[in-house]
């Protein structure tokens, strides 16, 4: 079978054929999308992740993968966050046990604590009056061999101390709530405030009298 020679008419076709260049845009875009996908797959390498194929299952596994990977480091991220704040919280409930917090204070008693106190609500520092009457507490607490007295204790060492008393127990968390919401809070003490926590400190003054009476009584017997 012979078959016929078209090579003149390919080379007549070839002669008048007018060949347009690309335009650059084109191909920087193509040159573009090259690139970011291999990157994608330097990444999903470094990931050890399986390439994508032609599977919908292997891509859909991929992805989750990915998710679970961001998820994991987003929790991460949470908790230390909160440990942070967590860490934070407890340094500055150490700090609200320090004389050095109100200017000018120096080491007093339970009474010491009460007077100054009364001297900060005449002046109107109502705030630091309402803390005074905390830290009056705090002594009035080791005074009474309930629970002793140290400038590092924190709120929750108190807290743990003071279930054997419940009566005192309640009435000490009370005051520290106050206390905290005004000194840490941001909320303005008022004279009222002060009264709630003079009233607070005078019911566990009368706890602590009644729990130290009866430790006498069970010594004597």
């Amino acid at each position: 079978m012979e078959f016929k020679n078209i090579a003149g008419q390919i080379g007549e076709v070839a002669k008048n054929y007018d060949y347009h260049e690309p335009p650059g845009v084109l191909v920087k875009l193509q040159e573009l999308m090259t690139a970011i996908a291999r990157a994608i797959r330097d990444f999903l390498d470094l990931l050890q992740l399986p390439q994508t194929g032609s599977s919908d299952t292997k891509l859909v596994g991929n992805l989750l993968q990915i998710l679970l990977a961001l998820a994991a480091v987003v929790a991460i991220a949470i908790v230390i966050f909160l440990v942070v704040r967590r860490v934070k919280h407890l340094q500055a409930q150490k700090q609200m046990t320090l004389g050095e917090m109100i200017d000018g204070e120096r080491a007093l008693d339970s009474k010491g604590w009460r007077n100054l106190a009364e001297q900060l609500t005449q002046n109107g520092s109502l705030r630091e009056a309402c803390r005074a009457i905390y830290m009056s507490c705090l002594h009035r607490l080791d005074e009474s061999s309930i629970a002793v007295f140290a400038p590092t204790k924190t709120n929750y060492e108190y807290f743990y101390a003071l279930k054997q008393y419940p009566p005192i127990a309640q009435n000490f968390r009370t005051l520290v709530d106050l206390v905290e919401l005004i000194w840490f809070g941001g909320k303005a003490a008022t004279a009222s405030d002060y009264r709630e926590c003079v009233s607070l400190l005078n019911r566990i003054e009368d706890d602590a009298t009644a729990v130290a009476q009866n430790k006498s009584q069970a010594a004597v017997k």
